[in-house]
């Protein structure tokens, strides 16, 4: 069971991650033409980029059957890039929103997202609710989604998996948000 529920972890990182980087392609597609004239140069350059960095598809089934709740932990103090209720005309939280049905479609999954304070003060308490999960080992999350001193505790601690022992996940390539792996990144190790 523990090696299914690690496989699905892996696949679920690199799915959420690409349609992540699917979503911010598609806001872009939206932009009016406001913007004032550059370059043919620089424009050349910068739909080059934009297409490498967006047009890589996963090699992941188009349809999986997970049937699985997969919850998240994540702060209730900062913005929220995990979990947008409905569909509200906003861009960042429409995509939010979009990305998160995509992925529950395409693998049968259904996600669960836990807020609690984690900021400031709150730090301890945010590290403590991932050790007693960790500890209790009751599996009560898929994800955490921790930023900088709360994510270097959950390592320091050994709270977290390093994604670079998992031969199925590609670091390298490029629907990988790659600073957001680097922000993550403890010497040569990745955590998740």
């Amino acid at each position: 069971m523990k090696i299914f529920e690690r496989l699905l972890l892996m696949i679920l990182a690199v799915a959420i991650i690409a349609a992540t980087t699917i979503a911010c392609k598609n806001n872009s597609d939206e932009e009016t033409d406001t913007e004032t004239e550059t370059s043919s140069a620089v424009e050349t350059t910068i739909t080059e980029e934009t297409t490498d960095r967006y047009s890589e598809k996963d090699d992941l089934p188009e349809k999986m059957n997970f049937d699985k709740d997969v919850t998240v932990l994540i702060w209730d103090s900062i913005e929220n890039e995990w979990y947008a209720e409905k569909m509200t005309g906003e861009v960042i939280n429409d995509a939010i929103y979009q990305r998160n049905l995509t992925v529950e479609e395409r693998m049968n999954i259904r996600f669960n997202f836990n807020q609690i304070p984690g900021d400031g003060g709150d730090t301890t308490r945010f590290v403590n609710e991932v050790k007693s999960s960790v500890y209790a080992g009751d599996g009560v999350y898929t994800f955490i989604s921790a930023y900088s001193r709360n994510a270097m505790m959950c390592m320091a601690e050994g709270l977290l998996q390093d994604l670079t022992e998992y031969d199925q996940i590609d670091l390298d390539r490029t629907c990988i948000a790659r600073q957001l792996l680097m922000q993550q990144q403890s010497g040569r190790s990745c955590s998740l």
